[in-house]
């Protein structure tokens, strides 16, 4: 893949060691698609929407989005690692961006998992040798947020994010959907983790985006259903459709528009073919 035109281009910026600073008066963020670093160059590739990262030169694919950008770099000089601070982006009407911090040394590109929550925005940046601080506030209240990241895992009040989140699972974990807009379940990263046992990554932001225009989710028989479609293709039978069912957290969904393409439970059970068959008409 190209690489997208240069937004900007900016100079790591080297942060006092334990020392707070805020974002607004002291950290410039930007909105970059090529960053350099120490290491190497990171840039994001690809077209204007389905982005990637690509680090000294090699796309990263499990680095994707609809759309990133790069918000800034950071660095202690007489440390080992530069850290480097995106954004990612659904491109749809729904609330589904997140942050996600990179390390970069001399044996390459280590990325957390994403974290925090659309609506929030940074607040402060404070760098640590081996270690990086982020407060994001948080949407609905006053207060902020801390993450932390050293490499390997990110770290918050709430406890440790794991790269590999656990799938939701059944019962409770489906039913909390019910009567909720279809797109409730992937600000969730358990729900995302679910939506990935049956899927491609790239499919779940499109799937996303398919019912970002639906009604309230609704039950029938052993199962949570939400559908509904693009905003601005709701006229051309630009639809999504997801099931979870209830017994056993098993997942089904369906991306209809030129063709149906049908993932999980989907693919066989006859409740949920005859629900896609139904919103196809």
């Amino acid at each position: 893949m190209k690489a997208i035109g240069v937004r900007a281009r900016a100079v790591l910026a080297a942060l006092a060691v334990a020392l707070p600073l805020a974002v607004e008066a002291q950290v410039a963020l930007g909105d970059f698609y090529q960053f350099q670093t120490r290491f190497g160059e990171v840039q994001i590739v690809g077209g204007e929407v389905d982005q990637y990262v690509s680090f000294a030169g090699t796309m990263r694919d499990d680095l994707y989005a609809p759309s990133q950008s790069i918000l800034g770099g950071f660095a202690i000089a007489s440390s080992a690692e530069d850290w480097v601070l995106l954004r990612q982006n659904n491109n749809g009407n729904g609330c589904f961006g997140v942050h996600v911090l990179l390390r970069v040394d001399a044996s390459g590109l280590t990325a957390s998992p994403p974290f925090g929550h659309c609506e929030a925005t940074v607040r402060d940046v404070r760098v640590y040798p081996g270690r990086i601080e982020l407060e994001l506030s948080s949407p609905g209240q006053t207060g902020a947020e801390a993450f932390s990241f050293d490499g390997r895992e990110v770290r918050s009040a709430s406890g440790t994010l794991r790269s590999d989140p656990v799938p939701a699972g059944a019962g409770p974990d489906v039913l909390r959907w019910l009567g909720l807009h279809p797109f409730a379940p992937f600000d969730m990263m358990a729900e995302r983790a679910r939506f990935a046992q049956i899927m491609p990554e790239n499919r779940i932001w499109g799937l996303a985006n398919h019912v970002a225009h639906g009604s309230q989710t609704r039950q029938e028989g052993d199962w949570v259903i939400g559908s509904g479609c693009l905003f601005s293709d709701c006229a051309y039978n630009a639809r999504g459709f997801w099931a979870l069912r209830i017994s056993d957290g098993a997942a089904g969904a369906a991306i209809l528009g030129g063709s149906t393409t049908l993932y999980g439970a989907a693919e066989s059970d006859p409740i949920l073919r005859r629900a896609i068959s139904e919103l196809g008409r």
